[in-house]
C-alpha cells in the first residue's frame, strides 16, 4: 500500500480483514479487504475530498460489515463511511468548527456505529451514535474540562454501556468515561503520568466486569 499513512486495520468475525488509510500522494481515503483466503481485493477510494481520512478508524459489524470514521482536514468535519449493497457511501457525523480528530469506532450489540472524538474547536470530548433506522447521528458532549478529548479510544462493556479513555492536554491526566444508564457521563482519573500537552496513544481492549 504505496504511500499509506494513517491506517486502522480490523479482523471481523468471518476472518476478513478491513483496511482504511490515507494515501499521502492522492490525499485521500483508501480501503481495502483481504478475505479469509489471504487473497486482497482492489483498493476502493472511499472519500475523494481532499486530506480524507487524516485521522481514522475502522471497524465492522456482528455481520461483517465495515464502517469507517474519518477527519476531513481541507473541510474540518467528522465523516462516517458504510458498504450498502456493495456500494460504499458517505455522511456527516458533524461539521461545525474542526472536528473529528482522533475519532475512534466502535459497533453497539445492536450493531449501531459509535464513534468518540476531539472537537478541537471547544476542545472538547465527544461521542456520537448512529441511529440505523433514520440514518442520523445523535451527539454527546463526554467532558468539556479543559482541553480534553485527543488520542481517544473507545469499547462496549459485556453490559453494553460505551466507555471510552482520552487525555486531557492541559493536566496531563488520562481520564477514563463510562456512559451511565439514564444518560450522562461517569469521569474517573485513570492515570497522570502524562506530560501536560503531549500527544499518547490509547488502545482499547475488551473490558470486563
Amino acid at each position: 500500500f504505496a504511500n499509506g499513512q494513517n491506517n486502522s486495520l480490523f479482523r471481523d468475525v468471518k476472518g476478513g480483514l478491513h483496511l482504511a488509510y490515507f494515501d499521502a500522494a492522492t490525499q485521500t481515503l483508501k480501503y481495502a479487504y483481504r478475505a479469509p483466503n489471504g487473497i486482497w481485493a482492489s483498493t476502493v477510494t472511499i472519500d475523494s475530498t481532499p486530506y480524507s481520512g487524516q485521522y481514522v478508524s475502522i471497524g465492522a459489524d456482528a455481520n461483517g460489515n465495515p464502517g469507517i470514521a474519518y477527519f476531513v482536514g481541507s473541510t474540518g468535519d467528522l465523516k462516517y463511511a458504510y458498504k450498502s449493497s456493495g456500494t460504499w457511501k458517505t455522511e456527516t457525523i458533524q461539521s461545525k468548527g474542526s472536528v473529528g480528530l482522533y475519532c475512534a469506532l466502535q459497533f453497539s450489540f445492536t450493531n449501531q456505529a459509535v464513534v468518540t472524538y476531539y472537537y478541537k474547536t471547544g476542545g472538547d470530548m465527544k461521542f456520537a451514535i448512529r441511529n440505523n433506522t433514520t440514518n442520523t447521528w445523535g451527539i454527546e458532549t463526554v467532558d468539556t474540562t479543559d482541553d480534553c478529548g485527543r488520542s481517544g479510544d473507545i469499547e462496549i462493556t459485556p453490559a453494553g454501556r460505551f466507555a471510552c479513555a482520552y487525555v486531557d492536554s492541559t493536566t496531563g491526566v488520562v481520564k477514563y468515561a463510562e456512559h451511565v444508564k439514564g444518560g450522562g457521563w461517569a469521569i474517573q482519573n485513570a492515570a497522570t503520568t502524562v506530560t501536560p500537552g503531549a500527544t499518547v496513544l490509547l488502545s482499547s481492549h475488551t473490558l470486563s466486569e
